[in-house]
């Protein structure tokens, strides 16, 4: 990441500080429209169509701004603005994206907005719009194998599980403090259906911060919380054998 300089009238992103920073693996230009004054982004698209790199506008503090009679964040390639409670458009905690790039588009929805995505949510009903096989394919390692089922939420994980009478699941990876425990489809979501939630020792891994890190105090605390309000914690090993002891 390089920063460039900033016009000292505008406070935005001066164009003439842009090109020279420009190396082999840049890929972007973020210009941030500040304090309601957009950036000069003429010189800005054209630095990027040399360069054939994208521009992402930061609309965050310059909701509404036209740039010479267009809306900022309909120049670029693609735009995001948050909405939060400190910015001018403030609706609490929320965010947007907005492009016109049907690839960039569907590669955001992607990522969040999941109701988009095919799934149905407790909000929205399903309305799938990703279409590009790039995203609708499973990495090669999340590919089900032959007739296994998915699920993505609760209500299809709970049933799964009345259907293959399930009453019992195993929770691995990251994180048991955190995506494990709160994700949808996570312990607190299953033990409502009344499933046991339950995690191997070893097999899980927790968000910690540099003071908790080398005594893994934060795993250790989500396991505790495993054991006493969901099922139990078992070492690897034991699990292990107890599947091949079946």
């Amino acid at each position: 990441m390089n920063f460039a300089d900033i016009d000292r009238d505008t406070l935005c992103i001066d164009p003439n500080d842009i090109e020279h920073r420009i190396g082999p693996r840049t890929k972007a230009i973020v210009p941030v429209h500040y304090a309601g004054h957009p950036a000069d982004m003429d010189p800005i698209m054209e630095i990027a169509d040399r360069h054939n790199i994208k521009v992402i506008e930061d609309v965050s503090h310059a909701h509404g701004a036209l740039y010479k009679g267009r809306m900022v964040g309909t120049i670029g390639h693609i735009a995001c603005m948050s909405m939060m409670a400190g910015k001018s458009f403030a609706i609490g905690e929320a965010g947007m994206m907005v492009t016109n790039d049907h690839r960039l588009y569907e590669r955001c929805i992607s990522f969040g907005h999941y109701e988009r995505t095919g799934v149905a949510t407790t909000y929205n009903t399903a309305d799938s719009q990703v279409t590009a096989n790039e995203l609708l394919e499973f990495a090669d390692d999340a590919r089900p194998v032959g007739d296994e089922s998915i699920a993505e939420d609760a209500h299809q994980l709970f049933a799964l599980c009345r259907e293959n009478r399930v009453n019992h699941l195993i929770y691995a990876g990251f994180a048991i403090n955190w995506c494990l425990l709160l994700s949808p489809g996570g312990m607190a979501d299953m033990s409502k259906h009344g499933i046991m939630c339950s995690a191997p020792r070893q097999a899980v891994t927790a968000v910690e911060n540099k003071e908790t890190a080398r005594s893994e105090l934060c795993k250790e605390l989500g396991l505790w919380r495993v054991a006493v309000a969901f099922g139990y914690v078992f070492d690897v090993d034991d699990f292990i054998n107890a599947l091949g002891a079946r």
